[in-house]
């Protein structure tokens, strides 16, 4: 029996061996979303910008610093 074979959900045994995967395919899901907001929470706490920075900002070896020639620009646009 492998993952990908497809079982008749008539009988008990079939219908508690799907059960057991969708729980195994929630519980990684689960896992895997928790190991991913961890580190990036960790990346951020430690100063390191995770995406696109935003107007008027560049990145330096990922951390966000002034763009000496758009940050004007935005300030007076903002005010």
């Amino acid at each position: 029996m492998s993952v990908n074979d497809d079982l008749e959900t008539e009988s008990p045994e079939n219908h508690l061996i799907e059960n057991i995967k969708v729980s195994i395919s929630e519980f990684d899901r689960e896992h895997n979303k928790q190991r991913v907001n961890s580190r990036m929470r960790a990346r951020v706490q430690s100063g390191y910008w995770l995406f696109h920075p935003p107007a008027g900002y560049l990145l330096e070896d990922k951390i966000l610093i002034h763009d000496p020639h758009n940050s004007p620009l935005i300030q007076k646009i903002l005010l």
